[in-house]
């Protein structure tokens, strides 16, 4: 009775130590997303919800091994491919976008004014940044969209939608939301820069100068 009754005490430890762990897992897995939350701007939530993969199927009764002969027996197994049509032109913009702002904000770190403000200056790097992340993943994923159609692609997408609170799904979304983000990010720094600059320049110190 003694051993049983040990046992039991035992077993009950270890479902108090594993539930601890899963709380503490969940609130990582929280904060991870809201930190994905702001670098994307939410766009990471907002292509979550809007080119999630959608059937009424019940995958309980999918065999492993019909997986994909099962998939393309569904109604809406072209999803992925209207998804990409839809990203597309928004790659090629942000492309565009992210090397015309990476000239600009290379071209304002030449200015005095604003290279000697060390708010303007942290903003400008930061824009650069942002622009030179932004420019290299839109890139890729035009370069890139043969490949992007593919059945693996294809099959994290429909797992990064039925699994919307893991950290694979927030990281798929997230890739998807880089290119747009970037762009405003951009923006708003270069913003935050320029005032910072003129108000350097406009201080009185520098116009006794």
């Amino acid at each position: 009775m003694a051993s049983i009754s040990g046992a039991s005490s035992c077993i009950a430890q270890q479902r108090e130590d594993s539930t601890e762990g899963n709380g503490f897992k969940r609130i990582l897995i929280k904060f991870y997303g809201m930190v994905l939350a702001i670098l994307t701007l939410g766009f990471q939530s907002r292509y979550a919800a809007r080119f999630s993969y959608t059937t009424s199927v019940d995958w309980s009764h999918v065999q492993r091994g019909q997986h994909y002969q099962f998939f393309e027996t569904l109604a809406g197994y072209r999803q992925w491919e209207d998804v990409l049509d839809h990203m597309k032109p928004i790659w090629k913009a942000t492309r565009t976008a992210c090397a015309l702002l990476l000239s600009l904000s290379i071209a304002l770190l030449q200015i005095n004014g604003l290279i000697d403000d060390p708010l303007a200056r942290y903003f400008l790097i930061l824009s650069c940044i942002f622009s030179g992340g932004g420019l290299t993943v839109s890139s890729i994923y035009v370069a890139m969209e043969s490949k992007l159609a593919n059945i693996k692609v294809r099959d994290k997408w429909i797992s990064a939608s039925r699994n919307p609170g893991s950290i694979a799904s927030m990281d798929f979304w997230a890739c998807l939301a880089t290119p747009v983000s970037s762009v405003i990010w951009q923006v708003v720094s270069n913003i935050r820069s320029s005032d910072d600059g003129r108000n350097h320049l406009e201080a009185p110190e520098l116009r006794c100068r």
